[in-house]
Order: structure tokens, then sequence, then C-alpha cells
């Protein structure tokens, strides 16, 4: 048996551009899932990267920094936080472009933790804080 998985096509259209009150993807949901998450996690993820990105260059300039703080929760001890850091992961590459590849190493070791650590945590019964 032969399974395909076709990754172009989605029942979403793709937005071919930030909303106009944003001037990158990144910053746009960032606010979006400000709005929709306040975990203390989350919050302090928001007052760390928020001013960093405000425009395309800035969110460029401020790449390393902003991934750093990303990455470093993407952890299960803030399970309450990893679906808009997760998103923010995908908006952050789209982004990016081809700026992101030389991140992508530590992305898919950072997601691979989680993965892992996903049944270490349910097996213990454990709480994001």
């Amino acid at each position: 048996m032969q399974i395909t998985i076709d990754t172009y096509k989605s029942l979403i259209p793709r937005q071919a551009a930030p909303s106009s009150s944003a001037s990158s993807f990144f910053q746009e949901n960032l606010g979006t899932w400000r709005e929709l998450n306040a975990s203390h996690d989350w919050l302090e993820f928001y007052k760390e990267v928020q001013p960093l990105c405000t425009t395309l260059p800035q969110l460029v300039y401020h790449q390393d920094a902003i991934l750093d703080a990303l990455l470093s929760r993407l952890d299960m001890r803030y399970a309450l936080s990893l679906e808009p850091l997760l998103d923010l992961l995908v908006h952050l590459s789209r982004d990016l472009a081809s700026d992101f590849v030389p991140h992508f190493p530590r992305a898919v070791e950072a997601i691979e933790r989680v993965i892992m650590g996903c049944g270490d945590h349910g097996a213990s019964g454990g709480k994001g804080k």
C-alpha cells in the first residue's frame, strides 16, 4: 500500500500578505494570540518579543533573539503556550523565508523534544504552569 501526501493543498486559502495593520505574519499572529491566550508563560513571551518585531526589518534584525525566546519555551512545562508558540514558529519561518534555513535544525530539535516529552508528561499527570 502506498500513501501519498500532498503538502501543497489546503482547504483554507493561503494569505498572500499580512493584514494592513501588520508588517509581518509573525507580528499579526502575535497580536491575535495575545487576545486568545492569557497564560502566564505566554504573556511573558509576548512581553519579551513584542518590542522586537514591530516591523519586518526589525523582526529580521532580531531573528536570533526572537527564535531563542520561542524555542526556549517549546517545552511541556509551558503546555498552555505550545499552540501559539508553534503557530508563531510557522509564521516566523514564513516571514524570514530563506533566512530561516540556518535555524531549521534548531527548530526541528525543539519540536522533537516537545513530541518526546508528551509521553513523559502525560504519564506523570503533570500540568503546564
